[in-house]
């Protein structure tokens, strides 16, 4: 497929579902968020699958600089592919899952050859232990740090349920250089692992919050105006 932005993209057929909440639904860039976005902004990707929120964050701001983040192999092979077809674009791509620690994990999914949309560093009693594989793993504050000088305008999360250890133990200057976030909130538990209570911690770090119907919470900083 070919955007009028002139972006070429690779659809398997098992992730169309997945294309059309992104590019068609705008699952993850409601009209409120992309106001707050500069020209330019900073993008990172976290959970990228195939890239297709990546694509689209080119697609809407052209001068962007995205950073992609996704550890399952079959993934990221879907994710190099449609990285391969870009031209000129300011494109990284990291076969590296993000986390609270830095390191390494073990990455859990349903079938190791085919991509999935439910892989998760989270532990899971029903998934055998050959469907996992050992990943790199980096802090969202180590990513700052070391790949965008410290700047985030456009944050979005998508790892099946680990959203919450990542940013619960990000400590609360590194919120301060996050202008937006689109983060698609798993329910783990009932108590602070679910969109309500991410979403009052995400208050008391400044920020206002966006509920979506669904899982998704998308939240601003105040202090970008």
């Amino acid at each position: 497929m070919k955007s009028r932005s002139g972006l070429v993209f690779d659809v398997p057929r098992s992730l169309q579902f997945i294309f059309k909440d992104i590019f068609l639904h705008r699952a993850y860039a409601p009209a409120q968020l992309l106001r707050h976005l500069p020209r330019d902004p900073v993008v990172l990707d976290l959970g990228a699958n195939a890239g297709f929120f990546s694509l689209f964050a080119l697609h809407v701001r052209p001068q962007a600089r995205v950073l992609s983040f996704e550890p399952m192999p079959a993934n990221y092979r879907l994710l190099q592919k449609n990285h391969a077809l870009q031209r000129n674009r300011n494109w990284s791509i990291f076969h590296e899952a993000v986390s609270d620690q830095s390191g390494s994990a073990w990455l859990q999914f349903p079938n190791e050859l085919q991509p999935s949309t439910t892989a998760s560093l989270l532990k899971s009693e029903s998934t055998s232990p050959g469907n996992r594989v050992k990943v790199k793993t980096r802090t969202l504050e180590e990513i700052l740090g070391s790949e965008t000088s410290g700047k985030c305008d456009w944050l979005k999360i998508d790892v099946e349920g680990y959203e919450y250890d990542i940013l619960y133990h990000l400590p609360e200057r590194i919120f301060r250089k996050i202008r937006t976030m689109a983060i698609e909130a798993d329910p783990v538990d009932n108590h602070r692992k679910q969109k309500m209570a991410l979403a009052s911690f995400l208050e008391e770090m400044n920020f206002s919050v966006l509920l979506a119907d669904d899982a998704v919470l998308y939240a601003l900083n105040r202090s970008f105006g």
